[in-house]
């Protein structure tokens, strides 16, 4: 399993299940771990599921899987599908790959997001993707929005990457003053803005690629920045240099610091410590940052544990210190 797992209440019964990408199969368990359904896909999954009212806007969840789709191992292929949250059955199935056009593999995709795009008061959904090509031949990366009832395509856009990269999963956000509802932020080697009906509004080219994005009001002053990690900086193998960079209005860099190793995950912003503005937690191959008041926790992720904390440096455009790093080791 390579993707976040998601929760919600699929059945209407008051609790919360957890729904699983794991192999070729979505599958959707009860909060005690016991198996409620499993939808085989026909294909690999490498990315998490989203849960969102996207067809009938009657409350009940939908199960959105943005990965390719097919019953047969074979060419025509759905890029995304909606999943009935009760039972797994299938809702709709996004455009199709026939093997026949330009686009030459199979589109590989990232844990998609949802919100209304559309105005129409049902969530829409947003992936991630390029063509998996041999690696000597270019790659296309886009974003692509898909109506949430239907699954017919929105509006699709190119990313501007033509590299062997993944690009981020996408964010939605009200980010732009200039314009109505949500944006959509992703990228590859830069941070894409697009509005709710896909015009490109901004890009911030950052140093290596997107490991992921978080948007959250870090300062309190009521607009919202754009936290991103990276990986790959420049002279460097692509598992052992990572950035964070806080954007501001425009995408305009307010801050970066350089890391000692690669951040491929998404940033996670909590008020930790109850003061009524977040920090963010950026986790890298080693390491796992905090940036905050104080070294509050220690962690525990997978088969590793925080050895120390040490004051390392302070984000000159905003109030918050970043004030110690966790060195992981094996426990």
């Amino acid at each position: 399993m390579t993707g976040p797992v998601a929760c919600g209440d699929l059945n209407g019964d008051g609790t919360l299940e957890l729904v699983v990408c794991y192999g070729d199969t979505v599958r959707a368990l009860s909060g005690t771990g016991s198996a409620l359904w499993g939808s085989p896909t026909g294909r690999g999954l490498d990315s998490g599921a989203v849960l969102a009212d996207v067809v009938g806007g009657d409350g009940a969840l939908e199960v959105l899987v943005t990965r390719s789709w097919t019953h047969l191992h074979v060419f025509p292929t759905h890029l995304q599908a909606a999943l009935d949250g009760g039972g797994g059955g299938v809702c709709w199935l996004g455009p199709q790959q026939d093997g026949s056009t330009a686009i030459a593999g199979p589109l590989v995709h990232k844990t998609g997001a949802a919100g209304d795009l559309d105005d129409d008061g049902l969530c829409d959904v947003v992936s991630t993707h390029f063509t998996d090509n041999d690696v000597m031949v270019p790659h296309d990366h886009w974003v692509t929005a898909l109506s949430g009832t239907s699954g017919d395509t929105l509006w699709a856009r190119g990313l501007g990457c033509t590299l062997a990269v993944l690009p981020c999963d996408p964010v939605l956000a009200d980010v732009s003053a200039v314009s109505a509802g949500l944006e959509v932020l992703c990228g590859v080697q830069s941070v894409r803005c697009f509005s709710a009906g896909g015009a490109r509004l901004w890009h911030a080219p950052l140093s290596g690629y997107l490991g992921g994005l978080a948007v959250s009001d870090l300062d309190g002053d009521g607009a919202l920045e754009v936290v991103a990690s990276t990986y790959g900086l420049p002279g460097a193998p692509d598992d052992c240099a990572g950035c964070v960079y806080v954007l501001g209005t425009g995408g305009v860099v307010v801050d970066s610091l350089a890391l000692e190793y690669a951040s491929k995950a998404a940033p996670v912003i909590a008020d930790l410590d109850g003061d009524g503005l977040p920090e963010v937690i950026v986790t890298s191959s080693c390491y796992e940052w905090a940036l905050g008041d104080t070294a509050m926790w220690m962690s525990h992720l997978e088969a590793f544990t925080f050895t120390q904390a040490e004051t390392l440096a302070r984000f000159t455009g905003l109030p918050r210190p970043l004030l110690f790093r966790g060195e992981l080791t094996s426990s």
